[in-house]
């Protein structure tokens, strides 16, 4: 199984992260899309940023 093969090195990873108090750069780039919130959509005020941010 995939999650077999993958559960090792992600919690390798992930306890690194928490030993050292850091993040990996790679886990600190997100992806900001605009989200419609009311009003007339044309209008830039009338969005709100939302960070996508990678999960593994």
């Amino acid at each position: 199984q995939l999650v077999k093969l993958l559960i090792s090195p992600l919690l390798h990873i992930l306890n690194l992260s928490f030993l050292d108090g850091t993040v990996p750069c790679k886990m600190k780039i997100a992806r900001v899309v605009p989200l419609f919130k009311k009003g007339f959509p044309k209008e830039i005020y009338n969005y709100t940023p939302i960070s996508l941010l990678p999960v593994f």
